[in-house]
């Protein structure tokens, strides 16, 4: 089937070893997911296939180079596991406490910069862990949540509990984690 083979391409990134092999993955599963669109597999398996992809590569890119950053989340189509090949990518990160915001900025834009040589473009709007905006500590996410459920009009918060309700863990944080989607839904009902 040919969604096997965009499973494999999956794979191989979340195998690579150094930036330079998860390059090499990201282009072989751009090659790849061109011939099943060739192959005209619906669009609703390629999104899933291409979204799971992409969070992949998220993962190993974190991996790589910003190993004791935080927790990786992928939000938008990706997180919803509705992208198609060119989607772009919108990221958050939960940073660890230990892990000076000036530090994690410059490994997330580092994490983007490989990303975007494997040909995963960071989100046209900025919604990427390279900004501060979504680059929190857990109490940081905390607050901010409860913010934006209390005034939504306020802080871009409508905004910011949509690409909250899309965050899809990757990496080690996938492991049974939804911390801030479940977070954002609990503010949410709290709030008439």
């Amino acid at each position: 089937m040919a969604v096997a083979a965009l499973d494999d391409a999956c794979r191989r990134i979340a195998s690579a070893d150094n930036e330079h092999d998860l390059v090499t993955a990201g282009d072989h599963a751009h090659e790849v997911v061109r011939a099943v669109i060739d192959a005209r597999l619906g669009a609703a398996s390629v999104a899933a296939a291409w979204s799971s992809v992409a969070r992949a590569a998220l993962a190993t890119a974190a991996r790589l180079v910003a190993p004791g950053l935080g927790d990786w989340y992928a939000s938008g189509s990706v997180g919803r596991g509705d992208a198609l090949p060119g989607s772009d990518l919108e990221t958050l990160v939960i940073r660890s406490a230990d892990v000076t915001p000036d530090s994690a900025l410059a490994q997330a834009a580092h994490v983007h910069e490989l990303l975007g040589c494997c040909g995963f473009r960071a989100d046209d709007n900025g919604a990427v862990a390279s900004r501060v905006r979504f680059n929190r500590t857990a109490q940081e996410w905390a607050i901010g949540i409860g913010g934006w459920a209390a005034d939504p009009s306020a802080d871009r918060g409508v905004v910011m509990i949509g690409l909250l309700a899309d965050a899809l863990p990757v990496g080690p944080a996938a492991r049974g984690s939804t911390e801030l989607r479940e977070q954002a839904g609990i503010a949410v009902r709290a709030q008439p």
